[in-house]
């Protein structure tokens, strides 16, 4: 076996089998566990540790002062920075890098030709797909997955059990929440929050510093614009858009095509009917839509549906009462705004 040693900053190169060459070891404060396995050519820097039973395979790097705990595996040509550490159990895979100071816990995986960036930490049982990159400082929690080929950018926090889609992006700063899902190709953007049990659905976006609140819903190819808001358990549907600035309030349903982009553009009442559910109105490409429960369409299809199912009840005078208002307030909502007018 060939094995490249580090003192003073210097590597050298020495062959022989690991408890043949422990002076050298010992000289560089370097200590390799019982029934650890270094591969042919890698390098171990002064200082470090590899665990009982570890692998660091052929051509890996494992740097200064880093460690490397028992049962590991640093598979053929990764890297592990000076003073990393990757913990009891864990995986990083073949060609992957691990920055210095970072810290992937016990039993998590990074994946082929991933990388994780300086000071960055990745949780017990996390995972880091193939090819896929989690930047300087940022934080991926325990059981959380980062897909394959996504991004988690600097500073980044992506919450326990969360998950973030292959392919997918979230911004620097930004932050994904506990059990929170961003699908494939989605995007969440620079210092952005998805709220813990909510979900961003596939090739969706979330604009720099938007907000989309705990159980909340953003279908696929929806897009949530800069500064925006999503109430908590809200509902945006696919493809609709929420503009930059705008609110769709908690427990608002906004269905497929919604536009979104002022204060009359979606309209919560409620709770109210025979479900105690909140009633949402919300401008469409085609018109003012209503949604409720399993109920998605216009006024008058609401209106209608109401009277079939509710008639002489207090639910009928109750939701007939707010399709009223809501007409009243798409009217004016639909009126140029006066420039100058005071209340």
């Amino acid at each position: 076996m060939k094995i490249y040693l580090m003192k003073g900053g210097c590597w050298a190169l020495f062959e022989g089998e690991i408890s043949a060459l422990k002076p050298e070891l010992d000289r560089r404060n370097i200590a390799i566990g019982d029934g650890a396995g270094v591969g042919d050519g890698a390098r171990v820097g002064e200082g470090a540790q590899v665990g009982e039973w570890a692998r660091v395979g052929d051509g890996a790097e494992v740097g200064e002062g880093a460690e490397v705990g028992a049962r590991a595996a640093v598979g053929e040509g990764a890297q592990v920075g000076e003073w990393a550490r990757v913990g009891e159990g864990a995986e990083v895979g073949e060609g992957a890098e691990v920055g210095a100071r970072a810290a992937v816990g016990e039993r998590a995986r990074v994946g082929a030709r991933a990388a994780v960036g300086a000071r960055a930490a990745v949780g017990e049982r996390a995972e880091v797909g193939e090819g896929a990159e989690v930047g300087e400082g940022a934080q991926v929690g325990e059981w959380a997955r980062v897909g394959e080929w996504a991004r988690v950018g600097e500073g980044a926090r992506v919450r326990a059990r969360a998950e973030v889609g292959a392919w997918a992006r979230v911004g620097e700063w930004a932050t994904v929440g506990a059990w929170a899902r961003v699908g494939e190709w989605a995007t969440v953007g620079e210092g952005a929050k998805v709220g813990a049990r909510a979900a961003v659905g596939e090739g969706a976006r979330v604009g720099a510093r938007a907000a989309v609140g705990e159980r909340a819903r953003v279908g696929e190819g929806a897009e949530v614009g800069e500064g925006a808001r999503v109430g908590e358990g809200a509902e945006v549907g696919e493809g609709a858009e929420v503009g930059e600035g705008a609110t769709v309030g908690e427990g608002a349903t906004v269905g497929e095509g919604a536009r979104v982009e002022h204060p009359y553009d979606a309209i919560v009442l409620g709770p109210l009917g025979s479900r105690t559910a909140m009633l949402t109105g919300y401008r469409t490409a085609k018109g003012w839509r209503v949604a409720t429960g399993c109920f998605y369409g216009t006024v008058d299809d609401f209106e209608r549906r109401v009277k079939e199912f509710h008639k002489g009840t207090r639910h009928e005078r109750e939701y007939l009462a707010a399709c009223a208002y809501l007409r009243a307030k798409f009217e004016i909502g639909e009126e140029p705004e006066k420039k100058g007018a005071t209340a």
